[in-house]
């Protein structure tokens, strides 16, 4: 969508993440890790991009500045996804262990083919994946993931607490002008518009990724209740997803009013 909206990557960039430049193209495209920059030299860094190259916009899930290195308000927009934390880390479960061999890609191709009125595929791993039980052990602290993110936290065994969710809700709310909610994106059009001033915002046109399914019965293997269990080991990143959503939904109204 940002390419389509010419919203000025970066010539060298990985899904709108800046990289280093490299001498082979077959070397291993590293980031450059701008978010861990002083406030100054990421002004600096920005400023000779959009220079040297026009850069009016960059991605990332990789990494986000800490609070005393955010640049906010010097004529940046920052924009964040979230996602429902258990609905990511399933997801990601299965991305972790997916099957990459030739012929699951062969058998994912031959089933984009196949008429919806079929029992849909699900996601297919690799033959030594973990049961899920076992991954849920192995990924403890399965809270706080969001909360470090907009911390600066790079440890994922950080023990975050009530007052770091306060942290991470100020950062979201001071910060971020845009806010988008992954399980209704269709509904934030409007905000892309105002806060960009891009002309083409419907998702159903650019989203085209298509994975398939999680495969239920290997969740179900582990407890009936895994979702009610999940989100009960993620108390403070479920209190922060509810807190954006509201957030989103009230500056989604409150655009959506001013532009009737």
């Amino acid at each position: 969508m940002a390419r389509y909206n010419k919203a000025g990557l970066a010539q060298d960039e990985k899904n709108g993440d800046p990289v280093q430049k490299s001498m082979s193209s077959n070397d291993v495209k590293k980031r450059d890790e701008w978010w861990k920059l002083s406030a100054r030299h990421q002004q600096q860094w920005f400023k000779k991009l959009r220079k040297e190259q026009g850069t009016r916009f960059i991605a990332t899930e990789k990494g986000f500045p800490t609070p005393d290195n955010l640049l906010a308000p010097l004529g940046l927009v920052y924009a964040i996804v979230i996602r429902d934390p258990v609905a990511r880390f399933v997801s990601y479960y299965f991305w972790r262990w997916r099957d990459k061999s030739f012929f699951a890609n062969l058998r994912a191709l031959a089933t984009s083919y196949i008429s919806s009125t079929f029992r849909p595929a699900v996601a297919r791993l690799q033959s030594n994946a973990p049961a899920f039980a076992d991954f849920v052990d192995s990924e403890m602290p399965l809270d706080g993931y969001y909360i470090r993110r907009l911390l600066g936290i790079e440890d994922p065994t950080f023990s975050v607490d009530i007052h770091h969710l306060n942290q991470a809700k100020a950062t979201l709310e001071n910060v971020f002008s845009l806010i988008l909610i992954t399980e209704n994106l269709a509904e934030f059009g409007p905000l892309l518009s105002s806060s960009l001033g891009w002309q083409h915002t419907s998702f159903s046109k650019f989203y085209q990724k298509a994975n398939p399914p999680p495969d239920i019965d290997r969740l179900i293997a582990w407890r009936l209740d895994w979702r009610d269990e999940i989100r009960r080991l993620m108390p403070l990143d479920s209190r922060f997803y509810s807190f954006a959503k509201d957030l989103a939904t009230i500056r989604l109204q409150t655009t959506t009013a001013l532009n009737s």
